[in-house]
């Protein structure tokens, strides 16, 4: 088990190295490539505000379950690299997703890349995690942590206090950025 969300009815979605599983409380229902999934290795998922869930995969790219659809994406469909490591959405309700090549930002229609040629201080990213005032953090793998606001981006790395370049979790809370 990689990652474990409850969407807004109250299924818990369970992402696995091999599929994806749902639980209502009563039955499982299993999701794999034969059901339509782009990879079985699935690193992460999320839930978006209309219900949809995002499986982030291990070397696929994305898969999106809409009822009894499954919409895939990747690097062919505009993400900026296939390893996916992260999903969130935005207060505004763009959906960004940390990969191994950068970020990805979907608007709903298009997809946008932000990597090093942007003004990332690295593409590894891990997480991402969106700030009381709006602004995204985005953790990286070796290169501590890139804030974007707006189309300004900074970066906090052990230089300026953080004690590891690896950041592999954040959480806002209580107008604070809690960092691991």
């Amino acid at each position: 088990v990689n990652e474990v969300i409850q969407d807004p009815s109250g299924v818990l979605w369970i992402a696995t190295n091999n599929g994806v599983s749902s639980f209502d409380g009563i039955k499982f229902q299993n999701y794999t490539t034969t059901s339509g999934l782009a990879e079985n290795h699935c690193t992460s998922i999320f839930c978006d505000v209309d219900g949809n869930i995002w499986v982030g995969h291990q070397g696929s790219g994305l898969s999106r379950i809409e009822r009894d659809t499954i919409i895939r994406y990747n690097e062919e469909s505009g993400l900026s690299n296939n390893e996916v490591h992260d999903i969130i959405q935005t207060e505004e309700g763009t959906i960004w997703v940390a990969t191994f090549g950068g970020i990805s930002i979907y608007d709903g229609s298009a997809w946008r890349i932000l990597t090093t040629d942007d003004g990332l201080g690295f593409n590894n990213i891990q997480v991402l995690e969106q700030y009381d005032d709006g602004s995204i953090w985005a953790g990286s793998y070796g290169a501590g942590i890139n804030i974007i606001s707006g189309s300004e981006i900074k970066q906090l790395h052990m230089g300026d206090g953080l004690v590891n370049n690896y950041v592999t979790s954040l959480m806002s809370h209580d107008g604070k950025m809690l960092i691991g």
